[in-house]
């Protein structure tokens, strides 16, 4: 999952054309970001 997020992230900041050696940093922090945000979004029953 990791993977795709990575590539869907990389697409997007293309897109917006985002400095390619800031990239790196920036896939990181969305992929942190995104973590942070799943442990709220999941029930807690889980």
């Amino acid at each position: 999952m990791r993977a795709k997020l990575r590539s869907v992230i990389r697409r997007v900041l293309a897109k917006f054309e985002y400095p390619p050696d800031e990239e790196r940093e920036a896939v990181d922090l969305v992929i942190k970001q995104v973590e942070t945000f799943a442990n709220e979004w999941v029930p807690k029953s889980l």
